[in-house]
């Protein structure tokens, strides 16, 4: 993942078995370049990770929060960040998908009854 990797194009399947929480708190030195992107503006990509300075003294209040695993997004996040989740499309489609539920057994039997094919076992 280091040394420019983060930007490849197998960045997804490298990630599917990684555990962020495992290198939370984890302090390092990260490397980033300048780049065009494709609209002609200028972007920063990572280039390097490196161990940290030993001069580095740093505590940091860690929050962790996953869309994938659900739950309220936690207090202490920064108002921009909360904002980005909340507009994420990941959120969108989690919220939209966790807010349908089911049909009963009753509207289901509705529905069955409405089709030209339905047979009652």
């Amino acid at each position: 993942m280091c040394g420019g990797g983060l930007t490849s194009p197998s960045i997804p399947s490298e990630l599917a078995g990684f555990d962020l929480k495992s290198v939370l708190g984890i302090s390092c030195q990260v490397q980033l370049i300048h780049k065009a992107s494709k609209d002609g503006g200028i972007r920063a990509a990572v280039s390097n990770v490196l161990p940290p300075s030993s001069k580095v003294e740093y505590k940091p209040n860690l929050i962790f929060y996953s869309i994938e695993e659900g739950g309220d997004i936690p207090d202490g996040i920064p108002s921009w960040v909360r904002e980005l989740i909340l507009s994420s499309d990941e959120f969108q489609e989690k919220t939209a998908s966790a807010s349908v539920e089911p049909p009963t057994e009753a509207e289901m039997l509705e529905i069955l009854k409405e089709e030209d094919d339905y047979i009652l076992f």
